[in-house]
């Protein structure tokens, strides 16, 4: 086909469009190193033939004049799989033929033409292309400009178009006629109109009735008094000439002028025809007129007809309303003056329509008047200024050139004025009114107002005028605002601040300010704190059962309202705050009680912060410094003060001189406890110290101490310790040493019982006599008064310091008498009182001696044995026992009835051991009335002492306690004894255990004290202890048993922590040490999930930390226990409280693939499970495949990457979406989103099959029930062995293909498709195919 450009006075074609690919350029970028990652692209196609559908193959115009167009259109439909292209051509044509008419010419244009002229066949569109499924309208138009009888033949020309489709050519044929002459207007259509106006009653019209066959002439004029111009051509086809003439059939109408009235047109000529209509009114005009050519005897009928309308000039709006508006003030509106029209129109406003109620007020317009140029618009600014506050309008009138009526703009406004007034109100609820006068002061005072309170006034603005108005408050700059940081406050002030009203729509002349003076000052609550610093100064370090140095801090609400007062202070070894919360009522105090407790000897500065109201901290510092007690000797060399040999009743005194080293005062008392081994010292007025009582010494101060010694008797050499008692604890501060020369003769005894001696024998016995004293004596003895029945020698004599003197005493009485007593015998010493004996003993007759009566117990107890005496006599006897032996005792006498038994107890009670093998002896001797007596031997083992007591007690780890010991002193004089603190069990104390207490105890004669035995351990342990008190002089002793077990402290304290599953958080514990020496602390935690190191070590005093983590594997609360233990600190529980949230998804998984095809990706997740853990995984979707389980490996402290291999076989179109669970009891859940696109199946292929050979293409029902599937070949070559099957779900079948040897090409190889479509109900199945290609091979 040839393209022809198109013919004069023809519309040129549409050119065809173009597809047009560019490039668009990269923009410039930077690779970053490894940040490449791989992406899979999955790209898709379908390859099949084009089809279509089309109804139409030939078309057939009825004749046609020339210089007229008719039109057909049908539809094509694309029904393939792929879109369609398309592009018409043209492959003949053919023409003959003539046909004589005189109809109108009419013009058309051509997509498509055929031949070496412009073809008048054409069709459009003539190329492009169908979607899937769409269809588009074809349009065939038959336009001839000749005599012409004429057909072609259009092809539709479709690229790859299917085998089973027919080319689409499409047959056109048409005839064309010549009239005698052709008008060259345009076509409308005014009669169809009229006609339709009249038959609906819409216009009735006056006139003769219309020809049919009548053309109108349309004019459309722009307003009225335009002169319309309109011309146009009459043709001439024939080859004869010929006259014309117009002739108007109603002469009445001079609207309408022919320019032409008549003319000659030559052969195959044409000739131009002009008419002029001029309107006068805007009403529609008719005028018939007569088309006629004589000398052919044919007339036509015209009508002719006139339209005025008005010129399209117009405002863009009919009015402006400047609303309220402030009175003075000018507002300022634009409207825009339009033209429409192609030609320009004169405009011009009139004065008298600005002017409003007697020139009262005037709107300005600018411009006035001039001319408006076609297609534009003019702005028209439009000004007013309110004079007084009412209403105005005006109706402005613009007067356009040809328009009937003017334009009219209305113009509306409201004048107004502001009229306010303002009243505040305060808290006490009475209203003020504000004067708004220019010279009024507007003051708002607060007064004070406390920090974090709020004090209200409420400003009510009133608007007394007509119209609404607009205001803003303000603020002035020298407000300040509360604030600050770390919790402080910043008192405000008010003091110089403004608050202003401003009225914000309207001119500053009429909105004048309002500014209101504030007032006010907020303030702190009136407390008073007693002090807000408080120096201890130098205090004694802190012991156990010293008076506690402390300091009372009066709290008082000074203020006229409730006040909450609470101590944010965290007590510490050194201060200690004891405070409750509370809340303060007007006038009330409260008290805080400040211990200062120095353990060291430093400098201590501790901030005490209370709490106001919850918001403002007032601060107390609380300083003090630790410091030893350091009292000390002037002169270091009186550390020993010896106060020499004195004479009995001589009295020495020194003086020792102390000084106070500490900072402070020190408040102590002296004292000297002689020790109870030299009992001359134990007398009242021996020793004595001055000053006595408590003393205090201040700092550096000197006191002198008078120690002054007056022996009553005799004292050997003897060092006894002065001790200085301060805060409750003792400590020596100088020794005195002396000694008393002087007589001291003592006997060993001043009683000697006899006993019963046989008459007419003797007994002697022995007294020593022992001058412990420092000079001798010469001694004798009132011998005559031992006689008769005793005598002693030597009667007189020397007795030299130091040495003993024996005397001899002989018991020979001379008769028998059951009491024989010598009292008050008088030994005379020199220059000393005389020594007192007193002899005693009976006289009986011989009898036989009884067996001797043994004693066994331990020392300081008691044994009793009863001796059975029989009266037999018919008198009551009344006997006396002697008793010889220091420790046996009982009743001095006894009364035994006539003729019965009587039980005599003997106690024996021994005060010192006997040594092996020595016993004590003694008798008891019953004298009878009859003059016969009972003599018993005794002989006593004092064994060593049974336990004083025994001690059982559970005690807290980390838990200060004291047991009392009572310690007995059974002897009549003082002892001191020595304490021995052995720890039997475990053989060595650990240095975590605490057992203290004094080393000596003093205990009065006959009397007790309690001894203070001191336990403590920071760890779990039991102790058994063996607590002696020894006399160092005589070796006695008691004990006591102790037995100490200490308890777990129990728990601590408890943490709360909370997070995600597999989220993990942290924790940081402090732990204290205060040994001198490291320590390592060794953790235990009973939950899997919390991880923290198994060690950590604490410096020497000083603290340190542990920071543990909680990693949740499985949702849910829980509870555990952390321990940290430690050899030398003991254990520390911590009870935790665990939450573990639920986790948030995993990173979703994609897959995309075709139907029937399987799509494979690794999911992984990070597991945290300790030890090697078995994972079970489940899908909830069926189209999504998984193992069963997954072994992973134990997990470092990071975890360790699993992944597990997922397949997607789809069983639909579209997407599918799962989950997919991987749970285990140990290593927790977890959820990964799948997310699966299924495209439609692929085309797979080629098989290869060889002649006479069967292949067996293996199909997999996807669906999840049992389906129907047909296989079909588009190859009568290939066959198959059966055309459909029923597939259960999810299984494969294989298609068995055989390649036809009779129809196998042994030079070619042949093509073929097998398709495989299904029926039934499955869900995505219905209209989804699979395609395989064959290709058949020869045998060889």
């Amino acid at each position: 086909m040839m393209l022809h450009p198109p013919s004069p006075g023809r519309p040129p074609p549409t050119p065809a469009k173009q597809k047009v690919i560019e490039t668009e350029p990269e923009t410039p970028h930077a690779v970053v190193d490894g940040s490449h990652r791989d992406l899979e692209l999955t790209a898709s196609g379908v390859a099949a033939y084009t089809k279509y559908e089309c109804s139409t193959s030939e078309v057939k115009f009825r004749d046609t004049l020339m210089f007229q167009t008719r039109a057909f259109s049908f539809p094509l439909k694309n029904v393939g799989p792929i879109p369609l292209a398309y592009k018409w051509t043209a492959l003949d044509q053919n023409e003959n033929g003539t046909r004589d008419a005189m109809e109108p010419k009419s013009d058309a244009g051509s997509s498509c033409s055929v031949g070496k002229e412009v073809s008048p066949f054409s069709v459009t569109p003539a190329s492009g292309v169908i979607l899937v499924g769409q269809e588009t309208n074809f349009t065939v138009r038959f336009s001839p400009l000749d005599l012409v009888d004429m057909q072609c033949m259009f092809r539709c020309n479709v690229p790859h178009l299917d085998q089973s489709c027919r080319p689409l050519d499409l047959k056109v044929q048409g005839l064309s006629l010549m009239p005698y002459c052709h008008f060259e207007l345009e076509e409308n259509n005014y009669l169809t109109m009229r006609q339709a106006e009249t038959r609906g009653g819409l216009e009735t019209r006056t006139g003769p009735a219309i020809d049919s066959a009548t053309r109108v002439i349309e004019f459309h004029s722009r307003g009225i008094g335009v002169k319309n111009h309109k011309e146009f051509s009459i043709i001439n086809p024939t080859a004869s000439g010929y006259e014309f003439n117009w002739t108007p059939e109603n002469s009445s109408i001079a609207l309408f002028k022919c320019l032409t009235p008549r003319g000659y047109i030559a052969g195959g000529k044409k000739h131009d025809v002009a008419f002029d209509f001029t309107p006068t009114t805007l009403d529609l005009v008719e005028s018939f007129w007569t088309f006629s050519i004589p000398s052919l005897s044919i007339s036509l009928p015209f009508l002719l007809v006139g339209q005025s309308v008005e010129p399209a000039v117009n405002m863009d709006r009919a009015y402006v309303n400047f609303r309220s508006m402030f009175v003075g003030t000018q507002s300022q509106e634009t409207v825009y003056l339009l033209n429409d029209e192609s030609i320009p129109y004169h405009f011009a406003f009139t004065e008298q329509s600005c002017q409003f109620d007697g020139h009262s007020a005037q709107v300005l317009v600018e411009p006035m008047a001039g001319i408006i140029q076609p297609k534009t618009k003019l702005p028209i600014q439009i000004r007013f200024t309110a004079a007084q506050e009412r209403e105005y309008s005006f109706n402005l009138l613009c007067q356009v050139k040809r328009k009937l009526k003017p334009l009219v703009l209305n113009v509306k406004a409201q004048g107004y004025a502001i009229n306010t007034a303002i009243t505040c109100k305060g808290p006490d609820g009475k209203e003020v009114d504000l004067r708004l006068d220019k010279a009024a002061k507007r003051v708002i005072d607060f007064k004070q107002v406390h920090v974090n309170e709020k004090s209200l006034w409420e400003l009510c603005v009133y608007n007394h005028g007509l119209y609404s108005f607009e205001y803003k408050w303000t603020l002035s700059e020298k407000c300040l605002q509360p604030g600050g940081d770390g919790g402080q406050v910043i008192m405000m002030s008010l003091k110089g601040s403004d608050l202003t009203l401003s009225i914000t729509n309207g001119p500053s002349i009429a909105r004048p300010d309002i500014v209101i003076a504030l007032r006010g000052q907020g303030v702190e609550p009136l407390v008073e704190f007693s002090f807000m610093e408080y120096n201890f100064g130098y205090s004694f370090l802190y012991r156990l059962d010293t008076p506690l140095n402390n300091a009372v801090l009066t709290i008082t609400n000074k203020d006229t309202k409730d006040v909450s007062i609470n101590c944010l202070y965290a007590n510490k070894q050194a201060v200690d705050v004891d405070f409750e919360p509370k809340l303060l009522t007007p006038g009330e105090s409260c008290e805080a009680l400040v211990v200062f407790k120095p353990r060291d000897a430093i400098k201590y500065c501790e901030e005490v912060p209370f709490e106001i109201n919850g918001l403002l901290r007032k601060t107390v510092v609380i300083r003090g410094e630790g410091t030893q007690t350091k009292i000390e000797l002037v002169n270091p060399a009186q550390r020993t003060v010896n106060f020499g040999a004195l004479r009995v009743n001589q009295t020495a005194t020194k003086k020792v001189k102390l000084v106070n080293r500490s900072p402070i005062p020190v408040v102590f008392s002296v004292s000297i406890v002689p020790s109870s081994s030299v009992p001359a010292l134990q007398a009242d007025g021996v020793f004595s110290v001055s000053p006595s009582g408590e003393l205090t010494l201040p700092p550096t101060a000197i006191k002198e101490i008078e120690v002054t010694f007056s022996p009553k008797s005799r004292v050997t050499q003897f060092s006894e310790e002065v001790t200085l008692e301060c805060q409750g604890f003792p400590q020596p501060l100088f020794i005195v040493t002396g000694s008393c020369q002087g007589l001291e003769i003592t006997l060993d005894s001043d009683h000697v019982p006899f006993g019963a001696v046989v008459l007419k024998s003797q007994s002697e016995r022995r007294v020593l006599m022992h001058n412990s004293g420092d000079i001798g004596a010469r001694f004798h003895w009132d011998a005559e008064k031992f006689v008769p029945d005793f005598s002693i020698t030597p009667v007189e004599g020397y007795i030299s310091p130091g040495m003993e003197v024996t005397f001899d005493i002989i018991f020979h009485p001379m008769s028998i008498n059951p009491d024989i007593r010598y009292e008050r015998l008088a030994c005379h010493i020199e220059d000393a009182d005389p020594l007192l004996l007193t002899l005693s003993g009976m006289c009986i007759e011989q009898v036989p001696l009884k067996d001797v009566i043994h004693f066994f117990t331990s020392v300081r107890g008691k044994e009793m044995r009863q001796l059975t005496i029989s009266n037999k006599t018919n008198s009551t006897w009344l006997l006396k026992p002697i008793i010889d032996g220091e420790y046996w005792s009982g009743p001095e006498s006894i009364s035994i009835p006539p003729n019965q038994n009587h039980h005599y107890e003997l106690t024996y009670q021994p005060l010192v051991m006997t040594p092996e093998p020595t016993k004590h002896q003694g008798s008891i001797f019953f004298p009878l009335p009859d003059g016969s007596g009972l003599l018993y031997n005794l002989l006593g083992t004092a064994e060593p002492p049974k336990q004083a007591g025994s001690v059982q007690q559970e005690i807290p780890c980390k838990t200060h306690h004291t047991e009392l010991l009572a310690v007995k002193n059974w002897l009549k004089r003082p002892q001191r004894f020595k304490v021995i603190r052995e720890v039997t069990k475990p053989e060595k104390l650990d240095r975590s255990v605490l057992l203290d207490g004094m080393d000596y105890i003093d205990v009065p004669a006959l009397s007790k004290r309690e001894y203070k035995l001191k336990f403590y351990s920071f760890k779990e342990c039991s102790i058994s202890a063996k607590i002696t008190f020894r006399n160092e002089q005589t070796g006695e002793y008691l004990f006591y048993i102790v037995q100490i077990k200490f308890v777990p402290s129990g728990v601590i304290g408890t943490i709360e922590l909370k997070t995600q599953v597999r989220k993990s958080v942290s924790h940081m514990l402090t732990i204290d040490n205060p040994l001198p020496s490291p320590v390592t602390v060794t953790t235990a935690i009973n939950v899997p999930d919390i991880s923290l190191p198994a060690t950590f070590i604490l410096g020497a005093q000083s603290m340190g930390n542990c920071m543990f983590e909680f990693l949740p594997l499985r949702v849910g609360d829980s509870t555990g226990k952390l321990t940290l233990s430690s050899s030398e600190l003991g254990v520390y529980q911590y009870e935790l409280h665990l939450v573990a949230t639920p986790p948030a998804l995993e990173r979703a998984v994609h897959f995309t693939t075709n139907l029937g095809g399987s799509h494979q990706q690794q999911c992984r997740f990070i597991s945290y499970a300790k030890g090697r853990t078995e994972y079970a995984c489940k899908i909830d979707s069926n189209d999504f495949h998984v193992e069963k389980s997954i072994n992973v490996a134990s997990a470092g402290s990071s975890g360790t990457e699993a992944s597990i291999e997922v397949t997607f076989e789809p069983s639909h179109l579209g997407d599918t979406q799962a989950i997919l669970t991987i749970s285990s009891p140990t290593g927790g859940d977890y959820t990964i989103p799948l997310h699966g696109h299924c495209l439609v199946p692929k085309p797979q292929g080629p098989f290869v099959i060889k002649a006479g050979a069967t292949a067996n293409i293996s199909f997999k029902n996807v669906f999840g029930q049992i389906t129907q599937f047909n296989f079909s070949v588009d190859n009568s070559a290939f066959m198959l062995k059966a055309n459909s099957e029923s597939i259960k779900p999810r299984k494969t079948y294989n298609i068995a293909i055989t390649y036809d040897t009779k129809q196998a090409d042994p030079s070619t190889a042949k093509v073929g498709k097998l398709v495989v479509t299904s029926q039934g109900s499955a869900r995505s199945s219905g209209g989804i195919s699979w395609t395989y290609y064959l290709k058949g091979v020869p045998h060889s």
